[in-house]
């Protein structure tokens, strides 16, 4: 006994799409019936056209309503619903055939397949999920719901077998993030005149949060969540897994980590070897800044992995999350050549995800740490076009401590033209300039900086650094009063307190000002302008002078690298 399939869809105003799944459906089916809602394009003409039996039902904000008229023409054994949205490839065609083929004559069985669908909000993943397509056609077989309508419950009190496939459907209909709020607004209103219709169907509710969550009104999402999980049955797994987890998911938005532990708790209960529970903890104990309990749950992340059910899940977005944490939180923990290797494969995985702020910035400060400037110039270069325009600044410093100078001018330039009110950026330039002794122009950069820059504790150091550098320019030009005015503003911020009652005790307070100093550099720059100002001691104080230059040559002396950097040192 050969078994028919008769494919049903509703449509309205889908002519750039109707065509598509009606040449698909063709290769399996026996018939195909398309139920028009008030199209005022060509759908109808064109589904006719292709052979498809049309009829006209006029539109009541009720979806299941539409659907089930759509039942009611079939003359097929079996029953598949589409989209006009859908799509189905050679391959899955050739499944669906076979499929055909062993039906079973009982009609005892109703079938899953897995859709595939591109959501929008910026997202680059595929998302994956089973939904119940095909069912036996029986009278009592109707869809449930004006919105998110449901055919399982019909499916349930048949006790038909749930056969999940591995027949993909491509779903096209979640692509347009413009169409997405005004969805959500009119699902939102449907929802809520069939929750007074029907005040204890805890899918409604469960469907009236994830509108409400997608307006942003969480915590009128919160409350419904947990109505419906109040009258969730306990039997109904899956559903009970969902609203657990969605609750978490408001939760974590929310920012009540504690509640969101509780809920995952819940949900593991459920199922406890679903590795996107762990991912989810994992993600609230970095974000309470526990990096090692963070790690404990992303290795039970690998061991488990994840499955694809009823719930849309992102197995390229799954993978990329479980990636940048695991990166972000070995970096957190100073482990940065282990972080170096996640954050690599993160940018292979997903370019969009590894550039998005603070994952970029934590990489480059990971690799600057590392003293991997040759890599990290390489990958911020294969990127410089998409990075944000301040990550341009650390290019050319990359570009400088490998050694191409040129380069990295063309990029200190062009995030600074990019960014004029970025401090960084102008502090990077300025001291750029200051190296390749370019000091009018570097002047002109720290005095910019230092007009803009915000005193406070974080910028401190760097405030220090520009009043050093500028104070020794003005005093290789010959401009003790500047450098003197300089220093009082560094010795100020710095909290350095000297009683300077002659050169040499100005002298003194360079060098206290490049104890401040980590750098060698930058100390060995602060303890010049201790020489240089040295340069004006009067003869009756020389004595004096001479026990300061030693204690500064003494200090410099001292340091590791001065071979290197010595010849830019003026001795007295």
């Amino acid at each position: 006994m050969s078994n028919t399939i008769s494919v049903c869809m509703i449509a309205k105003n889908e002519e750039e799409n109707i065509a598509r799944i009606i040449k698909c459906a063709k290769e399996f089916a026996d018939e195909i019936i398309v139920v028009d809602t008030g199209s005022q394009d060509r759908t109808p003409e064109i589904a006719k056209e292709l052979g498809a039996k049309v009829y006209f039902f006029e539109w009541c904000d009720n979806f299941a309503a539409a659907r089930n008229e759509s039942l009611k023409y079939a003359t097929g054994d079996w029953i598949l619903w589409l989209d006009a949205d859908d799509f189905i490839d050679d391959h899955n065609i050739q499944k669906f055939k076979e499929l055909k083929k062993n039906l079973p004559a009982k009609k005892n069985e109703c079938y899953f397949f897995l859709i595939e669908s591109k959501i929008a909000e910026g997202d680059e993943a595929n998302w994956y999920w089973f939904q119940l397509r095909m069912f036996p056609n029986f009278p009592d077989m109707r869809f449930e719901g004006r919105i998110h309508e449901q055919i399982i419950f019909a499916a349930e009190r048949r006790n038909l077998k749930q056969v999940y496939t591995q027949i993909k459907i491509n779903h096209l209909g979640y692509s347009d993030p413009k169409k997405i709020e005004q969805k959500m607004m009119r699902n939102l209103k449907l929802l809520e005149q069939e929750e007074k219709e029907k005040p204890n169907e805890f899918y409604i509710k469960r469907y009236i949060a994830f509108s409400l969550a997608k307006l942003g009104k969480l915590k009128e999402a919160h409350e419904k969540i947990n109505e419906a999980i109040k009258l969730v049955p306990k039997k109904a797994i899956n559903w009970r897994f969902d609203l657990w987890m969605f609750k978490a998911e408001i939760e974590k938005v929310m920012g009540k980590f504690d509640d969101v532990l509780q809920s995952l708790e819940e949900a593991e209960k459920i199922r406890p070897d679903e590795g996107v529970i762990n991912l989810v903890k994992s993600e609230i104990h970095y974000l309470k800044n526990d990096y090692e309990k963070a790690l404990e749950e992303l290795e039970k992340v690998r061991k488990k992995g994840f499955l694809i059910g009823i719930i849309p899940i992102a197995p390229e977005s799954v993978k990329r999350r479980y990636l940048a944490l695991k990166a972000k939180s070995l970096y957190k923990q100073g482990n940065y050549v282990e972080a170096k290797k996640y954050f690599i494969e993160l940018k292979n995985v997903s370019p969009q995800y590894f550039l998005w702020d603070p994952t970029i910035d934590e990489f480059v400060d990971c690799m600057f740490k590392l003293g991997n400037y040759k890599d990290a110039y390489e990958i911020l270069k294969e990127f410089e076009d998409r990075v944000p325009k301040y990550q341009l600044s650390n290019l050319a410093l990359l570009a400088e401590r490998i050694g191409k100078v040129e380069e990295a001018e063309k990029y200190y330039r062009k995030a600074y033209e990019n960014d004029r009110e970025n401090t960084d950026v102008i502090f990077n330039y300025a001291n750029f300039m200051f190296s390749l002794g370019r000091y009018k122009e570097s002047l002109e950069l720290f005095s910019e900086y230092l007009k803009k820059v915000e005193v406070v504790p974080p910028n401190e150091i760097h405030i220090l650094s520009a009043l050093s550098s500028c104070a020794n320019i003005v005093l290789k030009n010959g401009d003790l009063l500047s450098s003197v005015k300089m220093l009082e503003t560094a010795c100020e911020i710095s909290g350095i307190v000297v009683f300077a009652e002659d050169i040499p005790d100005l002298s003194t307070a360079w060098i206290k000002i490049s104890e401040k100093f980590s750098g060698d550099v930058i100390k060995l720059i602060s303890l010049e302008n201790a020489l240089l100002t040295l340069k004006y001691t009067p003869d009756k104080d020389s004595a004096k002078a001479e026990n300061v230059r030693y204690e500064i040559q003494r200090k410099i002396s001292s340091i590791s690298t001065k071979e290197n950097i010595q010849n830019s040192i003026t001795f007295h």
